[in-house]
């Protein structure tokens, strides 16, 4: 043998020799046994406690050694110790009466627990100890914690009333409750409500037979206040003469999840077949040569067939013929492949009746499944799903109303006809933009109702006039489109645009009254080449607005120079949110001067924007424009903040002047809920006093928002702020209504004033606002001032201010500072 293999052989001896001297050492009486109960080693206080050489009890049989102390014998139905122990996954305890040489009694404490080293070669380890008269059944020896408490069940000693009297440290890993916690209280308190009376039962049951251990499954609550399940084997205890006594030791075992476990397959399998049972889905299983083995009830339902006639026969028969090579394909293909689930999307199956259904299925390859030992096909029937498809599709693409294709669809077949322009340049096409004149009027006088159904009318008499394989579209609201295929001149589209102006101009008959409805109508010739149909229908509706714009009820052709103007409307808009930030804005201020002492009061705040590439923008272009996009409204609060800080600098540097500065709120300023605070705002942020600011909104906000405005302006009065009216005169007002809104001024519309010379009515209207004001106690300003006709009539009708060319032109702060140091006089 080689040197190294006899140093490792040395060296295991030695701690096999260790092993045994470290136990030989144990006060404790330890026995290892083989399955058939033989001794295969001992200690030395083994050999000591039972008065005998070690070498002579080895292979001494144990069961021999200690037997049951019963009227039965060892084949009885009294089961030994030992026994129990290697079918137990827990320790049994055998009390053992013997004598000692000198003829005195004694009694050995024997426990036996099972050891699985190798599980094909089970071991059984014996420790034993003498108990003596004194010792206190309480009491847990060194050899009773030795396994109580490394076991991984909860053991516990209790009386019969459940108190505990001991219990091993696996009750607080399992259930929170501390040993030294435990021990005084009652195992009752933790037992299910439930289940305590069935538990008390069984403590005397075993008391009365304590041969027989008593196992039940219950429910121990848990610290945190929940239940667990546990398996618990209950034990009488006897007492060292071996007389049963009133306790019992209680071995328990967390058996939750194994518990949950079981019901979760038993409920599985209830909801499992429940699921067969009822499904809608057919069901079928097929064996590996597709002959059909199983089909579930509501197959049955489903095709009309009874099942156990065509049990062994192929479901083949059932499709379509032009299905079969599809079907047969796609089993095939999961059967190559065991385990997978291969997807027939559509196909269609023959009802009973005859009819054809369609349906979509998963087949699953099972035949390596012991249960089944089958391909199964699961069946869902898609045959309403696929007529709600259709009808969704239908839906989705046309008018419900009119029932006329929608702007999806119109726009679907405007791209083919601009892809097959791509292929065939000669092709040419046209797209016709409808939009009815004066139907919002309609519609809100005769109601919603009756203006459905003038749109259905129209749209019966547009899809009359066009050919078969033009289309005729409702796009939104009382707009519709027509895309003509095929033309081969422009003066079809203008025919067909006359035909349809023609056919509108028949009077409708709505809610007992007839109805003449009109259109204005865009038109684009497509004879160039688009890229999208968005492009199209832009143009076309570029074409219909200018058709509005000449005086509706006609007809317009598109041109590019429509499109240029568009662009330039749509970029102003663009530009005209980024012109703060580029600093393209700037405040002019046009002098307002009294026409008592003809010198300057104040300064009417106008806006200009310089744009970079277009130059100097009129207001009367861009303001609509902001108004449109609702940029007026930042807009206006920028010019609010500027005027206000301009006037504070004016009223530092012309500390002998009185002037006021103007400024103009839009009807969406004036709507903003925030609007009194955020000139609160501006007013504090510059320290200017309220009343050199002066707010003026026009006739027709006071008009549209009557009440809302009244409680915005008394806020505003109370504030301080003065407050006019700009252009007066054309918002249909009167001025007896006035009396009710804390006004200050009202200005003149310029439209009146530049008459005056050669109008009598103008003039006469400009007299009477002028008196009934100063009946009111209202200042008024005349605007548009040109020419000295017009201040000399203004003064002799008693007005008290007016602005115009004929004082000065709008300038910059810079030159209206110089202006003030004028002091020009009028």
């Amino acid at each position: 043998m080689p040197a190294k293999t006899n140093a490792i052989v040395r060296q295991l001896r030695a701690a096999v020799d260790r092993f045994e001297n470290a136990l030989g050492e144990l006060t404790e009486a330890i026995a290892w046994t083989n399955d058939t109960g033989r001794v295969q080693w001992c200690n030395r206080g083994f050999a000591k406690l039972l008065g005998r050489s070690r070498s002579d009890l080895y292979q001494i049989d144990i069961v021999e050694l200690f037997p049951v102390e019963s009227d039965c014998d060892r084949n009885g139905s009294t089961p030994h110790p030992f026994h129990l122990a290697l079918t137990s996954d827990s320790y049994t305890t055998q009390i053992y009466h013997s004598q000692n040489r000198d003829g005195r009694p004694r009694v050995l404490e024997l426990f036996y627990n099972a050891v699985s080293v190798d599980p094909s070669e089970p071991h059984v380890l014996l420790v034993a100890r003498e108990r003596t008269e004194t010792q206190d059944r309480t009491d847990s020896s060194s050899l009773y914690q030795l396994l109580a408490d490394h076991s991984t069940d909860w053991i516990s000693r209790q009386t019969l009333d459940g108190i505990f009297l001991y219990t091993s440290p696996a009750g607080q890993r399992l259930l929170g409750y501390a040993p030294d916690r435990t021990i005084g209280r009652s195992a009752f308190e933790l037992y299910h409500p439930k289940e305590i009376e069935r538990l008390r039962q069984i403590y005397r049951e075993v008391v009365r037979r304590p041969e027989t251990p008593i196992s039940l499954a219950h429910r121990i609550r848990h610290k945190n206040e929940y239940y667990l399940w546990f398996e618990t084997t209950f034990n009488a205890v006897r007492s060292p003469q071996g007389n049963v006594t009133q306790e019992i030791v209680a071995v328990s075992r967390d058996v939750t999840d194994r518990l949950s476990y079981q019901t979760t397959l038993q409920r599985n399998e209830k909801r499992f077949r429940a699921l067969i049972e009822n499904v809608t889905d057919a069901i079928f299983i097929l064996d590996a040569q597709g002959m059909l083995r199983y089909a579930s009830p509501s197959a049955e339902k489903l095709l009309g067939y009874t099942s156990e006639k065509y049990l062994g026969q192929s479901p083949l028969q059932f499709l379509e013929k032009i299905e079969i090579p599809k079907v047969r394909r796609a089993f095939y293909k999961a059967r190559r492949f065991p385990g997978q689930c291969e997807v027939l999307r559509e196909f269609r199956i023959r009802h009973a009746d005859g009819t054809s259904l369609v349906f979509e299925a998963a087949i699953t390859n099972l035949l390596s499944e012991p249960a089944l030992e089958g391909i199964v096909v699961n069946c869902h029937n898609i045959t309403e799903r696929k007529k709600a498809e259709v009808q969704l599709r239908y839906d989705a693409l046309h008018d419900a109303l009119t029932g006329l294709p929608n702007r999806t669809l119109f726009m679907e077949r405007l791209s083919q006809a601009i892809a097959y322009k791509k292929r065939q340049p000669n092709y040419s096409f046209a797209v016709l933009y409808l939009d009815l004149d004066r139907f919002k009027s309609i519609n809100d006088s005769l109601g919603h109702l009756a203006g459905d159904r003038l749109l259905v009318e129209v749209a019966k008499r547009l899809k009359s006039l066009v050919r078969q394989g033009d289309t005729v579209a409702r796009l939104s609201g009382d707009e519709f489109a027509i895309l003509l295929q095929d033309m081969s001149a422009d003066a079809n589209a203008q025919l067909l645009a006359d035909r349809l102006q023609n056919s509108l101009q028949n009077p409708l008959e709505l809610e007992y009254q007839e109805i003449f409805v009109t259109a204005s109508i865009g038109i684009v010739l497509v004879d160039t080449l688009y890229q999208t149909p968005s492009d199209v229908l832009r143009d076309a509706d570029t074409a219909m607005y200018r058709a509005k714009q000449l005086g509706k009820a006609r007809q317009e052709i598109f041109d590019s120079t429509m499109s240029r103007n568009n662009l330039k409307q749509l970029r102003l808009g663009v530009d005209l949110r980024h012109a703060l930030d580029r600093k393209e804005l700037e405040l002019f201020y046009q002098p307002i001067v009294s026409l008592m002492s003809g010198r300057i009061s104040g300064f009417e705040v106008l806006l200009r924007w310089n744009h970079d590439e277009f130059g100097r923008v009129s207001p009367d272009e861009f303001i609509p424009i902001a108004e449109e996009t609702g940029a007026i409204v930042p807009l206006g609060w920028w010019v609010l903040s500027q005027a206000c800080h301009q006037m504070k600098r004016w009223r530092k540097q012309f500390t002998n002047r009185e002037l006021t500065v103007c400024v103009n709120l839009s009807g969406r300023q004036f709507s903003q809920p925030s609007i009194v605070e955020r000139v609160e705002q501006a007013l504090k942020l510059t320290h200017l006093d309220p009343c050199f600011l002066k707010l003026e909104i026009t006739e027709t906000t006071i008009v549209e928002n009557e009440a809302t405005v009244l409680d915005t302006l008394q806020r505003l009065k109370k504030m301080g702020v003065q407050l006019s009216i700009d252009d007066f005169g054309t918002g249909y007002s009167s001025l007896s209504r006035l009396r009710s809104f804390p006004i200050d001024t009202l200005k003149i519309d310029k439209s009146f004033v530049q008459t005056m010379e050669r109008d009598r009515g103008n003039l006469a209207i400009t007299k009477s606002i002028v008196m009934l004001a100063e009946t009111l106690n209202i200042s008024t300003v005349a605007e548009g001032v040109e020419i000295p006709e017009h201040l000399n009539q203004l003064r002799q009708l008693g007005c008290e201010y007016a602005q115009g060319y004929l004082f000065s032109r709008p300038v910059n702060a810079e030159q209206a500072s110089e202006v003030i140091c004028e002091n020009p006089t009028w």
